[in-house]
């Protein structure tokens, strides 16, 4: 069987999908769910690209999983995607990671002579069988950040915004891809937009609403691949 690691930062970000696993897959007793023709195992990485990375990679490293899916919230730099939405986030990448020119203009490592794969956009690497599912998916540019933004014209966030066209912002998104990517391990990140980039407000969040839609989709999609 082949095995699917769900990775999220915390777990109530995808209690839905937990307990569709507890009610329709058969749990061994390693903590992974048989389902259809896969071996499922839900796994809360911690929040922020330093304890995913460390955690992820312990667990790979261990299990050395076919596929890794990491699901979770993020808030939106683009006002023309509406709250709820579910989204595919193809590429990712570390929002201060680099340098300011004088001007302040950014410099990524590339532009600053160096040579390293963090520097570049890192890209999920989906397995064929999800694709049908995942597709129809808007798809969304991801910024990985250390500090949620909590006003869009801060200064990381808009220059990043600019360079590279950045949809949504989270922080564990490149984490996730850059290990897996390094490991040659095929990954996937999809989220649901919980807010906007806006003065902090959250009154204003839709929390409810983007997990409940987050966790429907992948039931939904675990049906259909198991």
């Amino acid at each position: 069987m082949k095995q699917l690691l769900i990775i999220s930062a915390t777990p109530f970000e995808v209690a839905g999908v937990q307990a569709y696993l507890d009610t329709c897959g058969t749990a061994d007793p390693m903590g992974w769910f048989c389902l259809g023709h896969w071996k499922i195992r839900m796994v809360c990485t911690g929040i922020g690209l330093v304890s995913t990375t460390y955690n992820l990679t312990r667990m790979v490293m261990q299990e050395r999983p076919d596929f890794v899916l990491q699901l979770g919230i993020a808030g939106v730099l683009e006002p023309g995607i509406p709250l709820g939405t579910t989204v595919w986030v193809k590429d990712d990448l570390i929002a201060d990671l680099g340098a300011r020119d004088q001007e302040g203009n950014l410099l990524n490592l590339l532009a600053m002579g160096l040579s390293d794969n963090s520097a570049a956009l890192l890209r999920s690497n989906p397995i064929q069988e999800f694709m049908p599912y995942i597709d129809p998916l808007p798809k969304a540019l991801g910024l990985s950040v250390n500090q949620i933004s909590g006003n869009p014209e801060d200064a990381t966030v808009h220059i990043q915004q600019m360079v590279y066209d950045c949809h949504i912002e989270s922080m564990e998104g490149a984490a996730m891809h850059y290990v897996c990517n390094e490991l040659d391990i095929p990954n996937l990140q999809i989220r649901s937009i919980s807010n906007y980039i806006e003065p902090r407000d959250k009154s204003r969040w839709q929390m409810k609403d983007a997990i409940d839609n987050l966790n429907g989709f992948i039931i939904s999609l675990l049906e259909n691949i198991s």
